[in-house]
């Protein structure tokens, strides 16, 4: 069974219902937290391990202050790993966590993703960064778009994240860390209608915006 403390995994909001996905843990004061989506609640069991406690929302953004800080929220509550899920859903298989990319991936690099609906997805090839963005209808700052490549020619494909991916990390392999898993953001969702764009993932550097002193566990 896959452990509730690992970023990918399904978590569920108590009070609004729906599922989303475990990022990874941030540090701020000596406390630690788990991020994901802002959008995605404000009170958590696991969907994995039922009525297992995962922690209360210490602060969001969702939806007031997505426009200034992006869409996130910090959980508080559990002990939290550095580690993702790495493969499908039905495996336990899981990387650890070695840096955290607090400024962004430069386009033309690759994201993969982890989350709770389509386990591990890669080659999304990063388009743009910093961008403010409508996503389902809330305006949203520190955004990097992506397109799902998996064939890499240069055309994107409907094969990427979805309904219930949203807060899962977004990570890479580290060439300035070589064989080093580094974090750069979480699912958000789609901008666009079409395959092409249309990935958003949410940038680390939007918390750091909020409070330069928030760092890696």
């Amino acid at each position: 069974m896959r452990q509730l403390t690992h970023g990918g995994v399904g978590i569920q909001s108590n009070a609004e219902g729906g599922r989303c996905s475990a990022g990874f843990p941030l540090k701020r004061g000596g406390t630690r937290y788990l991020v994901t989506a802002g959008h995605c609640g404000k009170s958590y069991n696991t969907q994995w391990i039922s009525g297992r406690y995962v922690g209360k929302m210490a602060t969001t953004t969702y939806p007031g202050n997505a426009t200034r800080y992006g869409d996130w929220q910090l959980i508080r509550g559990s002990s939290y790993a550095s580690r993702l899920y790495s493969r499908g859903l039905t495996s336990s298989s899981s990387l650890p966590i070695s840096y955290w990319n607090f400024g962004v991936r430069t386009p033309g690099r690759e994201l993969c993703s982890s989350g709770s609906t389509t386990g591990m997805r890669c080659r999304f090839t990063v388009v743009s960064v910093g961008q403010t963005r409508m996503v389902d209808n809330v305006k949203t700052k520190y955004l990097t778009m992506a397109r799902h490549d998996p064939n890499r020619d240069g055309r994107g494909t409907c094969t990427g994240t979805k309904g219930g991916d949203s807060g899962g990390p977004i990570y890479y392999v580290s060439t300035a860390h070589p064989g080093k898993i580094a974090v750069s953001g979480w699912v958000v969702g789609k901008a666009r209608n079409n395959c092409d764009v249309a990935y958003a993932f949410g940038e680390l550097r939007g918390i750091r915006a909020w409070k330069s002193d928030v760092g890696p566990p």
